[in-house]
């Protein structure tokens, strides 16, 4: 594993992004006054005092993310867009995962990995489609541009089966969803 992100440029500097990235929330949280963070710490009480779960929200705004990054691998123009989107969800995880673990404190550690989980979940699936949305753009641009031969249907199957891959982890991710918040976040919450 070592050798192949040493090897791969692409995958390296997604790594380091999304831990720019996650860096970014927790910095981001931490520099809000005091009033900003009454009003995020009041809005995750609401959250996970809601006794209707927001699982249509959470899962149109994943197949959102998911198909946009999908689509826009298939375009050179989408690069901007995908690693916007991905690293958007990261800043955005980072950020509640910080005012969790403010609000709710270490005592309710358990609460704050069970929330966490799902979105940990989609943050992974979206790394990999990301990785390889990027990849297919860089091979369509080879081949469109600098003339060279790929086998370009072979690529474009494997790109739909890591599409498959992200959906899948989309359903996981939309079940666990489900089960916290219907079941197990009121029995540690």
């Amino acid at each position: 594993m070592i050798s192949f992100i040493k090897q791969n440029k692409v995958f390296s500097i997604l790594i380091i992004l999304t831990i720019l990235s996650l860096i970014a929330g927790f910095i981001f949280y931490a520099k809000l006054d005091n009033e900003s963070r009454i009003i995020v710490s009041n809005n995750i009480q609401k959250v996970l005092q809601e006794k209707e779960s927001n699982l249509l929200q959470y899962t149109t705004d994943n197949m959102i993310k998911t198909f946009l990054i999908w689509i826009l691998g298939i375009s050179i123009l989408g690069l901007p867009l995908i690693l916007i989107i991905y690293l958007y969800s990261t800043f955005i995880f980072s950020f509640e995962l910080c005012a969790m673990i403010e609000t709710l404190g270490i005592k309710k550690i358990i609460c704050i990995l069970l929330y966490s989980l799902p979105r940990l979940i989609m943050i992974g699936s979206m790394f990999f489609l990301c990785f390889y949305a990027i990849h297919f753009s860089i091979y369509l641009f080879k081949y469109l541009f600098l003339h060279k031969d790929l086998p370009f249907l072979k690529i474009m199957n494997r790109y739909k089966r890591i599409y498959l891959y992200t959906i899948v982890g989309l359903i996981l991710s939309i079940m666990l969803e489900f089960i916290n918040k219907n079941y197990l976040l009121k029995i540690f919450y």
